[in-house]
């Protein structure tokens, strides 16, 4: 048998195969192209789907036929964005399909505006007033825009693509496509199968246990302590960035967000977390937090957690805070100890975890003066300051006799001086093992680098 164009086509035309291929296709696509370049899947999805889905509309009404239209291609463009959304953004559209049948709608009818308003330049008047109509139509365009973005019913975060997702996502898109030739039953049973081996795909896996993720944020700091069903932030590094996305990953809201003091690399992420939709409980600050020489941007980025309705709480030495599977208990700053207008390192606040009977020693950016006042023995100590000279002398490593420390640095001179100073002390640095995870289990722990060893 040949293998001419022919035969190419009979064989791109089974099911099976176009769906390998779609999904072959899009893996490379979601590899290699950024997401600014996601109009390429939706063109896809506009050529292989709309065709199928234009064919199905029963109805004889022309105004009806052209809503069908609308809505045909809006599905095919959606059903091919959706792999690069879900893998990106971890956002799984639910109102968009009719949601896009109105900004389309209002789309069209502001563009004919504006073409009417090209038309009557020569007439001033006549185009000032139909040009007003359209920027009017248009204003009120983006404010719905922005209002769908506000509502978290218009999409649900998801789990992040994977490749059961891939599969499924493959063979939804090869049976919505006119290469499909087998019965209408078939097809049938292909889309509900796909459809919920998609939605299976994207649902989080319970958590159970307790977890700390120190993550690699080069010279500055974020960390999530997740014990069963609560989620502690303690700090967002600059942007936020890294935390965020692992919590829309893992569809988690922040029900402790702890800021161990307002500098930029520790609480610069505050605004970026907000606008990523993701809802955060409480606000936890040390005690004369405010009062110390802080960034600017910081305060104003809490001035905004204020104002979006999250109880900001000072805490200080003695105050604990409950934790499913044990507790946390603020070591410094004791209040009125740290006098005003001091370097905000010195007032870091310092928390001594307890999960399953291991304990970790979080010292923020602790000023070396201050330290011993928080040398309290522990199991694992995440390192002050990134490893700064002006913190973590010998004097405190031994008070505090840890099994492990954890290093968030960036800086190579400084990784070395911790490196120097541990000796025999197991040391996890972020910046050559990337982020450290510490699974807790009864009276045990284990030390997961994401790097590797």
């Amino acid at each position: 048998m040949g293998y001419g164009p022919d035969n190419a086509w009979a064989w791109l035309s089974r099911p099976a195969a176009l769906g390998l291929v779609v999904g072959l296709g899009l893996a490379v696509l979601l590899a290699v192209l950024p997401w600014r370049w996601s109009a390429v899947v939706a063109l896809l999805g506009l050529a292989l789907v709309t065709p199928w889905l234009l064919r199905l509309c029963p109805a004889r009404n022309r105004l009806a036929r052209k809503i069908w239209n609308v809505l045909s291609a809006s599905l095919g463009a959606q059903l091919g964005i959706l792999l690069p959304e879900l893998y990106w953004f971890q956002k799984l559209p639910v109102l968009g399909l009719l949601l896009n049948l109105v900004v389309f709608t209002v789309f069209s009818v502001v563009l004919a505006f504006m073409w009417g308003t090209l038309f009557l330049l020569p007439i001033p008047a006549a185009a000032g007033w139909l040009g007003g109509i359209g920027a009017r139509l248009m204003g009120l365009l983006l404010q719905g825009i922005r209002w769908m973005d506000a509502h978290a019913a218009v999409e649900l975060w998801t789990r992040q693509a994977n490749l059961l997702t891939l599969i499924a996502w493959a063979a939804l898109t090869a049976a919505c496509t006119l290469w499909w030739r087998s019965r209408k039953p078939l097809r049938a049973g292909v889309i509900v199968l796909s459809g919920a081996l998609l939605v299976l795909s994207l649902i989080p896996w319970p958590h159970r246990g307790c977890t700390y993720i120190q993550f690699s944020v080069g010279s500055a700091d974020a960390a999530v302590l997740w014990d069963q069903d609560e989620v502690t932030v303690v700090d967002t590094g600059e942007d936020g960035y890294t935390v965020g996305s692992w919590l829309r990953q893992h569809r988690l809201g922040i029900d402790r967000l702890v800021l161990t003091h307002l500098h930029l690399d520790h609480a610069g992420g505050i605004t970026a977390l907000l606008e990523a939709g993701i809802p955060v409980r409480e606000c936890l600050i040390p005690w004369g937090a405010e009062n110390a020489l802080i960034d600017p941007a910081v305060a104003s980025q809490l001035a905004v957690l204020r104002q979006a309705g999250i109880p900001v709480r000072t805490v200080a030495r003695g105050d604990t805070l409950p934790l499913p599977d044990g507790g946390m208990t603020v070591l410094w700053p004791e209040a009125g100890r740290v006098r005003p207008g001091q370097d905000a390192n010195e007032s870091s606040m310092t928390l001594r975890a307890e999960a399953m009977g291991t304990t970790l020693l979080l010292t923020g950016d602790l000023d070396g003066r201050y330290e011993m006042y928080a040398a309290a023995p522990s199991d694992l100590l995440k390192v002050a300051h990134h490893g700064s000279k002006a913190s973590t002398s010998e004097a405190f490593l031994g008070a505090v006799a840890p099994k492990a420390l954890i290093l968030s640095c960036g800086d190579a001179a400084r990784a070395e001086r911790i490196t120097e100073l541990a000796g025999d002390i197991p040391l996890y640095i972020t910046r050559t093992d990337g982020a450290v995870a510490v699974q807790f289990s009864p009276d045990r722990y284990q030390i997961i680098p994401t790097l590797g060893r």
